[in-house]
């Protein structure tokens, strides 16, 4: 998942979207915040 691995990973806001929808449904139950959002996305831009 990483931007490293593919620079255009998450240039596609609908494709983004959704699976953020999807995974945090599966794993949390419930749709995630834009915190958590940006705390993911934080978090997968520390991968070199």
């Amino acid at each position: 998942m990483a931007p490293s691995a593919n620079k255009e990973r998450f240039t596609a806001r609908n494709k983004t979207e959704f699976h953020f929808n999807l995974n945090c449904k599966d794993v949390l139950t419930r749709e995630c915040t834009a915190a958590e959002k940006a705390d993911v996305m934080a978090w997968l831009l520390t991968f070199k």
